[in-house]
């Protein structure tokens, strides 16, 4: 930087920065890297009458990086969607609302923890799909990121399996419907439609950079066990009622179809 006035013509510019400790020291910082919090940069000049002119302006630099998240969702969508998608960056977890237009979205300027790079980032719809891993790039001035979401998850667990089954067969017969967890595909309605992608992505488990881990996917659980892990409401989706949920009463579902909302009650026993 140089300064002029009409008698002598250029002077030099000395430079001091006082950091965030505030310490002030001359000179620009080395590498142009300033510390995180604010710092003040101080520009002074003088004329050979010695008029000073001085300058200032504050650098201020953030304690997070930025990161633009893609996410696509598998399968065909009737509608659109705000789905609250949770994410992983450097084990630090957060839940960001997407707007979808049908199964893709965008979300700009997430805020992420500051690391030299992430090689591993995870991302799941909370209450629709397991979570899938990337890694991120840079573009630009930020971390860009994009992510392939299966669905079929409904209870959150990070698999897909009979309880997702079971979670679907409750609002289906409930006829809950527009705001459902097994609502996969925004159609505002739980049918067959929704059942398709439990039945592609079924056994599916969740991929992890060790901050979500759902465990092993069942086919069969007992109606007991149900109750015991504070969902009985699922039992009403124990179709041929042997005391199992299992895929004999995925079977008996394809083959009868589902159950009426007086077929079971709001303490998920079956109606006699």
């Amino acid at each position: 930087m140089t300064v002029s006035d009409n008698c002598t013509g250029s002077s030099s510019v000395s430079v001091t920065v006082t950091y965030p400790n505030s310490v002030t020291l001359p000179g620009w910082p080395v590498g142009n890297l300033f510390p995180i919090g604010t710092s003040t940069v101080h520009w002074h000049a003088s004329d050979a009458a010695g008029n000073p002119v001085n300058e200032s302006r504050t650098v201020t630099i953030a304690s997070h990086q930025l990161a633009d998240v893609s996410v696509l969702l598998d399968g065909s969508f009737a509608g659109s969607s705000v789905r609250p998608i949770r994410l992983s960056f450097g084990g630090v977890v957060s839940t960001v609302n997407v707007s979808m237009t049908g199964p893709a979205g965008t979300k700009s300027d997430v805020v992420v923890p500051l690391a030299a790079g992430y090689a591993c980032a995870s991302a799941k719809d909370a209450t629709h799909s397991v979570s899938d891993t990337a890694a991120a790039g840079v573009v630009g001035t930020k971390y860009s990121i994009s992510f392939n979401l299966h669905q079929g998850d409904a209870t959150d667990d990070d698999l897909v399996d009979i309880l997702d089954f079971g979670a679907f067969i409750y609002a289906r017969a409930s006829g809950v419907a527009t705001n459902a967890v097994s609502n996969y595909n925004a159609d505002m309605i739980v049918n067959n439609a929704d059942l398709s992608f439990i039945s592609i992505n079924f056994m599916r488990v969740g991929e992890t950079c060790g901050s979500f881990d759902g465990g092993t996917p069942r086919s069969r659980v007992s109606v007991k066990e149900l109750r015991r892990m504070g969902l009985g409401h699922l039992a009403s989706a124990d179709l041929n009622r042997d005391g199992w949920l299992d895929t004999n009463d995925v079977a008996y579902y394809m083959q009868f179809g589902a159950p009426t909302p007086a077929a079971s009650n709001a303490s998920g026993n079956r109606a006699e």
